[in-house]
């Protein structure tokens, strides 16, 4: 793809239990892509390659230039507000539908709540999280 000179590093998250593999490049921007593509096709073809290889699925994320991490802050702020509504009101909060490992990322961050939890509603391109009080 013409990234000769990249720099990946790796590491283990324990707290979403996932790899890590962060990418250095002087032109990050390519290496992100128009709103993370490039970055979610690189991610979805190493997690198959991954899977080949030690043959079960793990959890994994790439990043350049700090994109999903800084996404990725923005979101469970998001959540974190969802969270405080649902609370307070009582009622589910229904998120846009998004992608298997945003929807995945938002279970793991509420699992350890104790006053709300989550669940996954829809089909395909339309699957949405909803955050909802335990009763």
């Amino acid at each position: 793809m013409g990234f000769q000179d990249a720099v990946l590093n790796n590491t283990w998250e324990q707290e979403q239990e996932r790899i890590l593999v962060s990418i250095d490049h002087p032109e990050v921007g390519r290496l992100i892509g128009k709103e993370g593509r490039t970055l979610e096709a690189l991610q979805f073809l190493l997690s198959i390659a991954l899977k080949k290889r030690l043959g079960f699925d793990a959890a994994l994320s790439v990043d350049a230039g700090d994109y999903w991490k800084k996404r990725e802050t923005e979101l469970l702020a998001e959540v974190d507000s969802a969270i405080e509504e649902v609370k307070r009101t009582g009622r589910a909060h229904r998120f846009q539908p998004m992608d298997p490992i945003v929807r995945r990322l938002i279970h793991k961050h509420v699992a350890t709540h104790p006053d709300v939890s989550s669940a996954s509603e829809g089909e395909g391109q339309w699957r949405k999280v909803v955050i909802k009080p335990k009763r």
